[in-house]
């Protein structure tokens, strides 16, 4: 087998991606071929003297990793842009979608049957509430955090029910974005401005 052919095959040999045939014919030459056994070694990475690649091949080696350094920036710009697209999007849509909530922005309804308290609050069409808050025994207070824009005509409600208690009232305190509201007993008893 001449070199330029053992050489040409080396990298399907070093992958074993060559016949039984060819792998014999590529060894015996590798056995019997000095330069050709040290150009195998080089691909294998045993030797790492570049110098000792003909002056064409170590041409071709510099402009293959200038390409993939290339491709690599590129990708790397690719990846970054679209991020940056992607948190610019985040952004500039977040504030057409969600919204702070204020008081103004709901209708809140109390209301006293028998010995039960009823709470209710509608959104504006179109939006949908978000809380976040906690209970304990006589309080529950609630953040209304924000009002996502929901795409339709339709408006979001929750309600809140409890017992009337004289002694120890029930509190339910709403905090929007310009105001903080207690209620008691199904009554408002207090409107803080913020």
């Amino acid at each position: 087998m001449k070199c330029e052919v053992v050489r040409d095959l080396l990298p399907l040999y070093i992958d074993k991606l060559t016949s039984e045939e060819s792998n014999k014919e590529i060894e015996k030459h590798l056995k019997n071929c000095k330069e050709c056994y040290q150009y195998y070694q080089e691909m294998m990475g045993e030797i790492g003297v570049l110098a000792e690649i003909p002056k064409e091949e170590a041409e071709e080696v510099k402009v293959i990793k200038k390409i993939k350094k290339r491709s690599r920036k590129k990708l790397i710009i690719a990846v970054l842009g679209t991020a940056l697209a992607v948190l610019a999007a985040v952004i500039l849509l977040f504030p057409l979608t969600y919204k702070d909530a204020k008081y103004k922005d709901v209708e809140l309804q109390c209301r006293v049957k028998g010995n039960r308290t009823y709470i209710e609050m509608q959104s504006q069409a179109g939006y949908e509430l978000w809380f976040t808050g906690s209970s304990d025994k006589n309080k529950s207070y609630l953040k209304v955090f924000g009002k996502k824009k929901i795409g339709n005509s339709e408006s979001s409600k929750s309600s809140w029910e409890g017992e009337v208690d004289r002694e120890n009232p029930y509190q339910y305190i709403f905090e929007f974005s310009d105001k903080i509201v207690t209620i008691e007993n199904g009554k408002v008893v207090n409107e803080e401005d913020k």
